[in-house]
């Protein structure tokens, strides 16, 4: 029998010591590292794939109402305003939302009820917002308006003086896309704003400018170079774009190619102190203004051209060449220019 005075056997334990934790810990930190930039670039490019899907169903839908009607949508359509989205709904598998839109755009009536229905082919998954405020079924699709700023011609019966594909009170045919379907873009991505007047986001908001609107290149240049901390900017922007896709007013469903991507939105000229969705309607219909398509995506946009194919085009995108594509009939865009395919 063993006495006290014995030394026992130490029984032994398993575990890990301090020293093999903190390699472990330091092992999973590293692998951490490593897999979150590759697991946000495989969600970022999920959500770029289903945003691509989005702009070939406005592809083929927009070529669907072309083959039947031989001309594009009509933009600030009728009394009601009512957009190209809303016409091309019927093309697009939304036959119950078109049988509620469509008795009210023959009576000459602004869109009601039916217009917050939400439309998932007009939002894009990168937009963190999804949706705007009120109600309001948000958009994230822009149509094409051209390479001017976009103020109405009164006397001329209200007609937009532009030279895009999708421009108020002008029947545009394909005959008169002279620069080429596949050099002219159709739908381009367009953040929805962040609708905060107190906070200042761009690109998304739109900046005042004192410039006229008569000269696009004097918009473009003090629209560029803004002090976005200066009170100029702060007390006056416009956080409220692409709250309907029903409307076809440059505040919801439409922009223009006067500044590049991912650039500022300015609107020049104005006499209000705050730019609240009326006013800045108004102002348009008078002046126009620099609408700027923007994208969540990294680097630059999306977009499909009027033949239907789905492209990216960078924000190093040149001026000339931008305009080139926002044009139906202004001259063709250089092929090397920051624009990659994506294919049809």
């Amino acid at each position: 029998m063993p006495t006290l005075l014995q030394r026992t056997r130490p029984i032994p334990r398993c575990g890990f010591t301090i020293v093999e934790l903190l390699v472990v810990i330091g092992i999973i930190a590293i692998m951490l590292v490593l897999l979150l930039p590759a697991i946000n670039m495989a969600r970022e490019a999920a959500r770029k794939t289903a945003c691509s899907n989005n702009f070939r169903q406005l592809g083929v839908a927009t070529n669907g109402y072309v083959a039947a009607y031989g001309q594009f949508p009509p933009t600030y359509s009728g009394p009601g305003g009512w957009s190209q989205h809303a016409y091309l709904l019927p093309y697009m598998e939304h036959q119950n939302l078109w049988s509620l839109v469509q008795p009210r755009m023959v009576k000459g009536l602004a869109p009601g009820d039916e217009s917050k229905s939400v439309v998932s082919e007009f939002l894009c998954p990168a937009d963190s917002r999804l949706s705007a405020p009120g109600d309001e079924p948000g958009n994230c699709y822009v149509a094409n308006g051209g390479t001017k700023l976009g103020s109405l011609n009164q006397r001329a019966g209200a007609v937009e003086d532009n030279d895009g594909v999708f421009v108020a009170g002008q029947v545009v045919k394909v005959q008169s896309i002279t620069d080429g379907l596949s050099k002219t873009v159709l739908f381009c991505e367009s953040r929805i704003g962040d609708f905060d007047p107190d906070k200042v986001t761009t690109p998304g908001d739109w900046l005042r400018v004192s410039t006229s609107a008569a000269d696009r290149d004097s918009v473009f240049l003090e629209c560029a170079n803004l002090d976005l901390k200066s009170s100029q900017v702060t007390m006056g922007h416009f956080s409220q774009f692409g709250r309907s896709w029903a409307l076809g007013y440059y505040t919801d469903t439409r922009y223009n190619h006067v500044m590049p991507p991912n650039t500022n939105s300015c609107v020049p000229n104005t006499k209000f102190a705050a730019l609240d969705e009326p006013s800045v309607r108004r102002e348009l219909a008078m002046r126009g203004a620099a609408v700027t398509a923007s994208s969540w995506h990294p680097s630059g946009v999306q977009a499909v051209l009027c033949d239907g194919s789905v492209v990216f085009l960078s924000d190093l995108v040149s001026v000339p060449v931008w305009r080139a594509y926002g044009s139906r009939d202004g001259g063709l865009a250089d092929e090397n220019s920051g624009m990659t395919a994506h294919g049809r």
